[in-house]
């Protein structure tokens, strides 16, 4: 997506902002500026400022609670972000056959530190370009950030409100929101970071029930009593990398199975009922060599190709019209145990012989029980 169109989008979600939350002492009326902001698509080009409204211009950036490494070019990029954009692409096994697009990778977790270092850091960056943006927006005497925060984390507090810097029972505790925007020792540290350079911090969350924005007004004291003092390591829940299945209705039949047990697509080969499986560059997909047999791990499901002949069909027949397969080749036994109705894809007339398996509501392989190897 175009830049332009995913500044405009952020945009116009902060102008339909309805309250804003001040955390300490702020004259300005924050409302009517978030209500009122322009996007300047030409200065941007330039190297910013993203926004404007009259003496006030803000720069805009994002932070999540993933590490951030640097790549060949020297470009800082989340962790969080590489699987969510390896979610996002297609996969042409998952999408044509089984209607679904599954991911998972190694176990990168969300972290407050990182979400932190990343605010740090991002802030950082901002003030090395102060100049361009007030070179670009000649009239602006009100600098600000504005701060997408796309994680939620929360953390473990008991019933007067304190938090824990190790590993406790978590018996009577509860979990609530980690408040970045109220965390008393980063934001002071960031005032002295940024030693009135930066007048205004806004805080905006994607959360399920709306956008929240929260104003810091850098400019005057940060009140201990009204922030909250965390600890700097926190006993907090830790979100793992996604495993995402995304679903959608397709008109192809596949036949689901239970497990015993969790299949891991780490082999490279297995067995089911004599089939010989490869893992193929589709994640949690295994195929036969012809590319006609699909079994798919995480929701053990079952899925001729679509465009398989009657011939082709009939080589598969013995095992899909199986109640129970046991998957061999692997350090485990694994059965599966169906749980499609098989009327549901096969209809076999015992009075003529025939037999009918259905691909899609569109097309139908018609066989008979002779022609059955």
């Amino acid at each position: 997506m175009d830049n332009g169109i995913n500044e405009s989008k952020f945009l116009e979600e902060i102008r339909n902002t309805r309250t804003v939350n001040k955390v300490n002492k702020c004259d300005d009326n924050i409302l009517e500026v978030l209500r009122n902001l322009i996007y300047l698509e030409e200065l941007d080009k330039k190297g910013g400022p993203d926004y404007a409204y009259k003496q006030y211009y803000f720069e805009k950036f994002s932070i999540d609670s993933y590490e951030r490494k640097y790549n060949k070019n020297q470009k800082c990029f989340s962790m969080g972000k590489v699987i969510k954009n390896k979610v996002d692409r297609k996969s042409r096994y998952k999408s044509d056959i089984f209607g679904t697009l599954t991911f998972s990778d190694e176990d990168i977790r969300s972290n407050i530190r990182y979400m932190r270092k990343n605010l740090i850091d991002m802030i950082e960056q901002k003030l090395l370009r102060l100049d361009t943006y007030k070179t670009n927006y000649s009239i602006g005497k009100i600098f600000g950030l504005i701060v997408e925060v796309e994680d939620f984390c929360q953390i473990y507090t008991n019933d007067k409100g304190e938090h824990f810097s190790k590993i406790v029972d978590t018996k009577g505790l509860k979990l609530e929101k980690y408040e970045i925007y109220r965390d008393y020792n980063l934001v002071k540290k960031i005032q002295k970071i940024c030693d009135k350079k930066v007048d205004i911090l806004i805080f905006k969350e994607n959360i399920s029930f709306g956008n929240i924005i929260n104003c810091i007004d850098l400019r005057n004291n940060i009140i201990k009593s009204e922030m909250i003092v965390y600890p700097n390591k926190i006993f907090q829940i830790c979100q793992g990398s996604p495993i995402i299945v995304s679903m959608r209705q397709i008109e192809n039949t596949n036949i689901q199975y239970k497990s015993n047990k969790n299949l891991e697509s780490k082999y490279e080969k297995i067995d089911i009922d004599g089939i010989e499986l490869y893992k193929s560059s589709e994640p949690n997909v295994y195929s036969d060599n012809k590319k006609n047999f699909f079994f798919e791990t995480t929701q053990n499901m079952i899925a001729l190709n679509p465009n398989i002949t009657a011939e082709e069909f009939l080589m598969y027949f013995s095992t899909i019209i199986k109640e129970e397969l046991i998957i061999k080749g692997i350090d485990e036994i694994v059965k599966l145990k169906r749980q499609t109705p098989m009327q549901a894809y096969i209809h076999l007339s015992l009075k003529n012989g025939n037999g009918v398996y259905r691909i899609n509501k569109n097309r139908k392989l018609y066989f008979k029980f002779s022609e059955i190897s």
